[in-house]
């Protein structure tokens, strides 16, 4: 698990994200809601930075790649074409998550495989949602889990987290821009909370 709001499986070479949402900014202009720019650019700067980092072979996307269709602007297009360039030796396979459905497909050019709806590697199941009582190890995403903590003056923080049950591990939201979920994790249950870097 990673500050990027990525998790790294070196025994696979493989990165998962979960939930970028890419272009949800455009989205929103689209419909007529102001929002400031520049989250996609630093989306794709902290993703390339980890991505060049470790020089994985594989991304897993668990999901949500694009916000909706109103997320494909040329503009979002552009920029995504200019990243996915920068990582040319890298696989990447996205898993479909419930925003997949109907903000559309990759372009090709972006060589984005599709997954489907699940995939299994080695024991791990991969899917964009699950069960919390799932029987399979698996990773997923969906939740876009955070958790409330208090600073040390007291004064309350809601932190994107990694969200730990016995069998499941859910990813936070990689997106900048995308929100999150108040979670109530088990007694059992293991959180990481992700703060800036750290």
């Amino acid at each position: 698990m990673l500050p990027e709001r990525a998790a790294l499986w070196e025994e696979e070479s493989t990165f998962l994200i979960a939930d970028p949402h890419f272009g949800k900014e455009d989205s929103f202009r689209a419909s007529g809601i102001a929002v400031p720019s520049g989250g996609l650019e630093s989306d794709l700067q902290r993703l390339s930075s980890i991505l060049e980092c470790e020089a994985p072979k594989r991304l897993i996307i668990l999901g949500d790649f694009f916000h909706t269709k109103k997320s494909q602007s040329d503009e979002t297009l552009s920029l995504l074409r200019a990243w996915r360039k920068g990582l040319a030796q890298v696989d990447i396979l996205l898993i479909r998550g419930n925003h997949d459905l109907h903000s559309g497909s990759p372009p090709q050019d972006l060589r984005i495989r599709d997954a489907g709806a699940s995939i299994e590697i080695g024991n791990l199941h991969l899917a964009h949602e699950t069960n919390a009582d799932e029987e399979t190890p698996t990773i997923c995403g969906h939740v876009h889990p955070v958790i409330k903590l208090r600073d040390p003056t007291g004064a309350k923080m809601r932190l994107p987290c990694f969200w730990q049950s016995t069998n499941r591990l859910v990813l936070p939201s990689f997106g900048g821009f995308t929100g999150g979920f108040e979670i109530s994790p088990g007694i059992n249950d293991k959180v990481y909370a992700v703060g800036e870097g750290e």
